[in-house]
């Protein structure tokens, strides 16, 4: 999506999104924050953007206690005993979530299929 908005001319032949061309990322567009990345379109999918209240519709967080487990002995990950060669392995669990407040805040934008 990024790529075909640099690509964008006015009658004129000037670009209307400079800021875009060349792979470019623009923390802000306009008076909007944004953000380019590969996460939305994979495959065959004809999803190219999501649009939307992602600060103020949008909230993720993660658990406060973060349990954390020392391994001193054995064989965890099938690379070989630990006590033999002094090593330890660290083990941990993080339980992250996230919610979409209103979904009314958000608008998926797609190719049309062919």
């Amino acid at each position: 999506m990024g790529a075909a908005l640099g690509r964008m001319e006015t009658s004129d032949g000037y670009a209307m999104y400079p800021e875009f061309r060349f792979g470019g990322n623009p923390a802000t567009f306009g008076v909007l924050k944004s953000d380019v990345n590969r996460t939305v379109t994979f495959g065959s999918s004809l999803l190219r953007a999501i649009v939307g209240d992602f600060e103020g519709c949008f909230k993720w967080g993660y658990a406060e206690n973060i349990p954390l487990e020392i391994i001193q002995y054995g064989d965890p990950d099938g690379q070989g005993d630990l006590k033999r060669t002094n090593e330890i392995l660290l083990r941990s669990e993080a339980y992250v979530g996230w919610g979409i407040l209103d979904a009314g805040s958000f608008a998926l934008i797609q190719a049309s299929a062919s």
